[in-house]
């Protein structure tokens, strides 16, 4: 197995200067944190860690696919995640590479082949050029522009691209193009990469596809897509021979059975009527209710404003009372710091000769009055 060379450059240019479009993806990328991971990926509901036997089990049937069928020596997985991918591949002697947004995918990659993963964007122009890349469920959580911009990238850089792109779960919160494959061929095609229709790439996902570009345009896709229109054409043949061999025993033999499966598909096709109806309804419904979410988010902003203006109407109130506590605070210490004063310059008057003279008159004084008030 290829080992990491350790002088090894980055596996994407560092961009000089960061434009509007590289601080989104970077933004984008701290959606993915370890919440993310263990609640929200994908459709299996298994936690994305590094000792989950079940994405372990995952990754080496799609790696042990890739060598099989494919043979590449080098490979980057674009968008790795914790690298699942690049471990499995790098244990069957493929020279892997992984980069991902997410700080927290690459940090909790194996101590083993972190090494060879990188936090980076699959818009940053890469370092080199691969034999695959591998690109699973990524595209659609970019916006429309830098999924081309990735395209790009890829096909600047690749024999050819592994790719896969879910064309239906407008559910998941991060996925922010969703398209049909019919839109990610159009990109690819737009770099001279098409379809290998030869090539079965269900081993990924029902919509994966193997791209390879292709030069001599438009020949080589014309024979591609006759042996394929070929294939399906006897498939087809085969199919309407065998239907019709059985419609022609069965033509004499229809019963109540049959009448009765009529009826179903009759009854069926009254209910399918029923539930787009349905959903005409809720479509209705729906738009109504995104309405009133609007009026009540404006109501909701309204209202914070008010507690805003509240707030700062409470704060110098507040305040202003701070002040007057204050300045009666202030008052009372000076007050105290009179009296300590006076008390001072009395205890001095105390201390002196003059005092003690005029405090032993008065007391004399005092002692004469009671004895006059005594005899009379």
């Amino acid at each position: 197995m290829s080992s990491r060379p350790a002088a090894l450059h980055s596996l994407v240019h560092s961009a000089s200067t960061i434009d509007s479009d590289d601080a989104r993806v970077r933004e984008l990328g701290k959606r993915y944190d370890e919440d993310y991971f263990l609640h929200q990926i994908g459709d299996i509901d298994e936690p994305y860690v590094r000792d989950n036997p079940v994405w372990k089990a995952i990754f080496a049937r799609v790696a042990q696919a890739i060598v099989t069928e494919l043979s590449p020596k080098t490979v980057l997985d674009a968008g790795c995640g914790i690298g699942f991918l690049v471990q499995a591949l790098r244990e069957r002697g493929v020279d892997a590479f992984g980069i991902d947004i997410s700080e927290y995918a690459i940090a909790s990659a194996a101590d083993e082949i972190r090494p060879f993963c990188e936090v980076a964007s699959i818009t940053d122009e890469l370092t080199r050029g691969y034999d695959l890349i591998v690109c699973m469920e990524v595209l659609e959580h970019l916006p429309a522009h830098l999924a081309s911009r990735a395209v790009e990238n890829f096909t600047r850089h690749a024999d050819a691209v592994l790719f896969s792109s879910t064309p239906h779960d407008f559910r998941e919160p991060t996925h922010l193009n969703v398209q049909s494959t019919e839109y990610w061929v159009g990109l690819f095609g737009s770099r001279d990469f098409f379809r290998d229709v030869d090539f079965n790439a269900s081993f990924v996902a029902d919509h994966a596809i193997l791209f390879r570009p292709i030069s001599d345009l438009p020949s080589a896709v014309l024979r591609a897509y006759e042996r394929r229109y070929w294939r399906t054409e006897n498939e087809i043949r085969e199919l309407r021979s065998a239907n019709t061999t059985r419609e022609n025993g069965l033509a004499e033999e229809e019963s109540d059975e049959s009448l009765t499966l009529r009826q179903t598909v009759e009854d069926q096709q009254a209910q399918l009527e029923f539930l787009n109806e349905r959903v005409e309804t809720m479509k209705e419904r729906q738009a109504e209710l995104r309405r009133l979410l609007v009026e009540a988010n404006e109501q909701l902003l309204r209202r914070d404003q008010e507690l805003q203006v509240q707030g700062r109407e409470e704060i110098r109130l507040r305040d202003e009372e701070i002040r007057w506590r204050s300045d009666v605070l202030r008052e009372r210490d000076e007050e105290i710091a009179w009296l300590r004063g006076v008390q001072s310059e009395l205890d001095g008057l105390r201390a002196t000769r003059a005092w003690r003279l005029v405090s032993s008159w008065w007391r004399l004084r005092a002692r004469l009055g009671s004895l006059l008030r005594i005899r009379s």
